[in-house]
């Protein structure tokens, strides 16, 4: 299908939870690409269903997504990996964990960081990090992506004071 997005925003059944579970499925996996689109675009991070109000709604056509369609398009996105539960937020992930974290690995290879030590902290917000594409994202989010890297045993996190630091392999 080669129509743009643009066109299913102003279309009214697209505000509206499909019942036919094919058509469903498609309306949930483009409703998922705007917001991931819109995420990235605007560097949303941890985000709940109001902060996509504007998005999620269209005064033209005079519609909008009801409760039930954002709980279910936040289910779907959650099953599908683009998002992760943040108590009432959730953390919304234009790129998956792994794809961050070979972003995270190339430039500690890049930048001879590979069997140093980095502080978490310094990743997001340090000196040596912005012009980075994860420069400014929040630790927590972070945390995710170091974890994805830790499971591949490109690096180990652990505690240093009352921060978190990483080791690169």
């Amino acid at each position: 299908m080669d129509v743009p997005v643009e066109r299913f925003l102003a279309w009214p059944p697209f505000y509206t939870l499909q019942p036919n579970l094919d058509t469903r499925s498609q309306q949930l996996y483009l409703w998922t690409q705007i917001l991931l689109e819109y995420s990235q675009k605007n560097r949303i991070y941890i985000a709940t269903s109001h902060d996509f109000h504007d998005i999620m709604r269209n005064n033209e056509v005079s519609r909008s997504l009801s409760e039930e369609f954002k709980n279910v398009l936040f289910d779907y996105m959650l099953k599908q990996k683009n998002a992760i539960r943040e108590g009432e937020a959730y953390m919304i992930f234009w790129k998956k964990p792994e794809a961050w974290g070979e972003q995270v690995y190339r430039w500690a290879v890049d930048s001879g960081r590979v069997g140093s030590v980095e502080t978490v902290e310094g990743l997001v917000s340090g000196d040596e990090t912005t012009r980075e594409e994860f420069y400014g994202m929040p630790v927590n989010y972070m945390m995710v992506i170091l974890r994805s890297l830790e499971k591949s045993r490109k690096a180990e996190l652990f505690q240093v004071g009352e921060g978190m630091a990483v080791k690169f392999f």
